[in-house]
């Protein structure tokens, strides 16, 4: 599920430049912000500051670019419409 949503995510960045809300990817907060961290540690994405108060993720920054590795990743693997 979590590539599904990755792949979304990517998707909508590199069409439409901006970032997916989670409420469009049925997903919670937190299942949110651990997608975006992933994301962010695998260099699909800039722009996202991710901090945690008390054990649950915060955003910091939510400025999302998609970078050329997140357009490699959106290439091979391409979502089957």
């Amino acid at each position: 599920m979590k590539k599904k949503k990755i792949l979304e995510i990517l998707d909508e960045l590199d069409k439409k430049s901006r970032l997916k809300p989670k409420e469009e990817l049925e997903l919670e907060l937190e299942e949110y912000a651990e997608i975006l961290e992933i994301m962010t540690d695998d260099g699909l994405l800039s722009g996202v500051q991710i901090s945690r108060v008390m054990g649950k993720r915060q955003f910091i920054n939510l400025n999302a670019k998609i970078t050329i590795q997140g357009i490699e990743y959106l290439e091979q693997n391409q979502i089957k419409e």
